[in-house]
Parts: structure tokens; C-alpha cells; sequence
């Protein structure tokens, strides 16, 4: 009925089928029941392939029987459409038809986007969700392979058995960028890869602490001339950045002889003349972000100490002081706003090095910026500016 005879072997299927049957007016002649049955039940719901297609399916060696020939390896062309028409009859005897068409598309790739988190190196440990991988499939050709790779891949996991997946460290990370490729494979072989996908870890933050103390000591008057006296300094070597004490008076309950004997850190501290009252303690990665937030002074004629561990990583941390402008690096200078003072003004203050007999909070060298003089007030506000900077507001 399709007229494939260009197929036959010499242009006959006799004796297997007569000759007078070639056509589609042969059959209707010689097979009439043959011929209506065609038209009215296979016509309607088959489709006439082309002879292209059917030398594609049916190649040469092809015996029907895969295990024998092989498999055809015909694979419809993307867009065919297949339609089949579907005849029904209900029990009263009444028939109907349709049609059903269905559209052969081809596999697409999967379509995968990552993002990573912001994490530090306190977090970028093994288990840790550092990024998130969303995978999308037009065919929904689950599950899907993920693989990594690149100069980075073998440094972290894939988890999850869905989208979204997630992307964790095999251990701890530390500080620095990492790249990789992330492939996505699904069910049918198609894959998308992302290539150098980056991945950053910042160095977690260190907080350091800062005390903070009023002194009474020297309340009849602090100078550049009797500062070292008034803290108990007796010898320095100039050498050092700021300048390291070498010698501290032992008599006389000295403020620099009682940190270094253990009471650093301790509320209130006896000392020859006078009391020591620490006024704050805190922590942060920035000395002056630490000291900026006011604290509270006793009213009476006092010095103000700030000391903090020398070798830590707190930024900001001068090693000379000035009350005047420069551009000497390392240099700062201090500004002090007590209650009442609607601005900031630049003061005389000392840095040192000093050393103590145990560790505190780890250290055991410290720093000590001293007020060169005194005020007599209810609460400060001081900030350490770099020489070359302008003065606060």
C-alpha cells in the first residue's frame, strides 16, 4: 500500500506475494477486504515512514534480531511528531476516535548556578556549608552526577541527593581563594560545567583586650619631666618600637611595678600615692574602635592608662605618639574629649613597652599609652588618630 517497490529484490515479491498486488488499485481489486480493512482500521493510525528512514532502521545485516546483527542505532530526529489514532466503542455500540500526537524533543544539558557563602577560618571547617549548588533540567533527568575538580576540587564534597545541593570543605580551610569546576552530568550522559568557580575564606577575626585605668597617682602634677617617675619607669632601651622599660622601681607600690607583679587586670590597685581603677575592658581587632566608646573618670584630678599586649594583631597599634601633626609611620596622636567639651583636642601622652612576670590573656609584653597630664572629670572620650590624619569630630 506504501509502494516500496524500489526496495524488492528485482522489483517482485513473488511468488511470496503476487505481482497483480504492487498497488494500491492491485490490492483493492484482487484483496477488496484487505483494502477497506487498511483504509478504515491501520491507514488511520499509522504513519507512512519515509524510505530514508527505513533504510536507517533496517541497514544492511539486519536481521531483525540485535543480538545477531546489532542495533539499528536509529534514533528519531529531534521535532518528529508521532500521531496514533485511537478508534473506541462504549457499550451501547456507539464508536468514537481521536488522536494522540506526540513531539520527540531532544535531551538538553541541565543547567546548574553556585554561589558561595562568606565564611572565615573559624568556619571553613570539614562539614561546614560553604557554597550552594542549584541544578535545574529541562527533562527533570535526575539523578544527577556532580563532580569536582580543579585546582581546588579535591579540597571539598559534594551533599545532598537534590537540588539544591550543597558544597562543604573536606577540613579546615585556611585563609586564601580556592577555584573550581563543578560538572553536572544527568541521567542521559548531558552535562554543563561551571569552570572556576572561586570560593574565598577570610582569616577569622582575633579579638584582643584592652584595660583601661584611671590613676590618682601624681594627682599634685604629671609632666613629661616626672612621667617616668610617676609610673615607676627607672631605665628604657630606645632601641625598640615603642621603647621597652628595663628597669621599674620596686618601692613605693609603683603602677608599672604592680602590673608587672600580677594585678593587670585586677578592678582597683593600691599604689604609692594614689589608686588605680580600671575603668574598662574590652575586646576588638582595632584599638581605636576599642577605646572610641566613652568611660567613666572619678571627677578628681587623675591620669588616664591604656595598655594593651604588644606581638598581637590588633590594628591600629602606635609605636610613637605626638600631640602635633607628622607623617612618621607608626605615629599617632591622642585626642581626648571629657564631659562637657563639645570637641576633640590633641594631648601629650607617653607609649612604652613593659614586661610582666606571668602571662595575661597569653602575653606577657604589653603596651602603656600615659596622659602626660591630668584631668579632673566625670567621663572620657579618647581616640588614637595616625599623625597625618585630621583630628576627630
Amino acid at each position: 500500500m506504501w509502494e516500496y517497490s524500489s526496495l524488492w529484490d528485482g522489483g517482485s515479491l513473488s511468488p511470496e506475494w503476487n505481482d497483480n498486488s504492487r498497488t494500491p488499485s492491485g490490492i483493492q481489486t484482487n484483496n477488496p477486504l484487505g483494502y477497506a480493512l487498511y483504509n478504515k482500521y491501520i491507514k488511520p493510525v499509522l504513519t507512512k515512514p519515509s524510505k530514508t528512514v527505513l533504510q536507517n532502521i533496517f541497514q544492511d545485516g539486519d536481521v531483525g534480531d540485535p543480538t545477531v546483527a546489532g542495533s539499528s542505532g536509529y534514533t528519531p530526529e529531534v521535532g518528529t511528531g508521532l500521531i496514533s489514532k485511537i478508534t473506541f466503542q462504549d457499550q451501547y455500540g456507539n464508536i468514537g476516535s481521536g488522536s494522540v500526537t506526540a513531539t520527540i524533543f531532544g535531551n538538553s544539558a541541565p543547567s546548574a548556578n553556585f554561589t558561595a557563602a562568606s565564611f572565615n577560618t573559624d568556619e571553613a571547617i570539614s562539614g561546614s556549608d560553604i557554597g550552594t549548588l542549584t541544578v535545574t533540567d529541562t527533562e527533570n533527568n535526575s539523578p544527577f552526577t556532580i563532580t569536582l575538580a580543579g585546582t581546588d576540587g579535591g579540597k571539598f564534597d559534594v551533599s545532598g541527593s537534590s537540588s539544591p545541593f550543597t558544597i562543604q570543605p573536606t577540613g579546615s580551610l585556611e585563609e586564601g581563594s580556592y577555584s573550581i569546576n563543578i560538572t553536572v552530568t544527568d541521567t542521559y550522559g548531558e552535562s554543563v560545567t561551571l569552570t572556576g568557580e572561586s570560593i574565598t575564606v577570610e582569616a577569622a577575626e582575633v579579638l584582643t583586650t584592652v584595660y583601661i585605668y584611671t590613676s590618682t597617682r601624681g594627682a599634685t602634677g604629671i609632666t613629661s619631666a616626672n612621667y617616668n617617675g610617676i609610673l615607676g619607669i627607672t631605665s628604657e632601651d630606645t632601641s625598640f618600637d615603642p621603647d621597652l622599660v628595663t628597669g621599674i622601681q620596686t618601692l613605693g607600690s609603683a603602677p608599672l611595678y604592680m602590673f608587672k607583679t600580677g594585678d593587670l587586670g585586677s578592678s582597683s590597685i593600691t599604689v604609692g600615692g594614689g589608686t588605680m581603677t580600671l575603668r574598662a575592658e574590652r575586646s576588638g581587632s582595632n584599638l581605636d574602635s576599642i577605646i572610641s566608646s566613652s568611660f567613666a573618670g572619678s571627677n578628681g584630678s587623675e591620669q588616664f592608662l591604656i595598655i594593651w599586649p604588644s606581638g598581637s594583631t590588633l590594628q591600629g597599634s602606635p609605636t610613637s605618639v605626638t600631640d602635633s601633626g607628622g607623617s612618621a609611620a607608626g605615629e599617632y596622636i591622642t585626642y581626648v574629649k571629657t564631659a562637657g567639651e563639645s570637641a576633640f583636642s590633641a594631648v601629650a601622652t607617653e607609649i612604652h613597652m613593659f614586661d610582666i612576670d606571668s602571662a595575661v590573656d597569653g602575653y606577657t609584653r604589653w603596651n602603656i599609652l600615659g596622659r602626660q597630664g591630668l584631668h579632673a572629670t566625670t567621663e572620657y572620650e579618647v581616640r588614637l588618630i595616625p599623625s597625618s590624619g585630621s583630628a576627630p569630630s
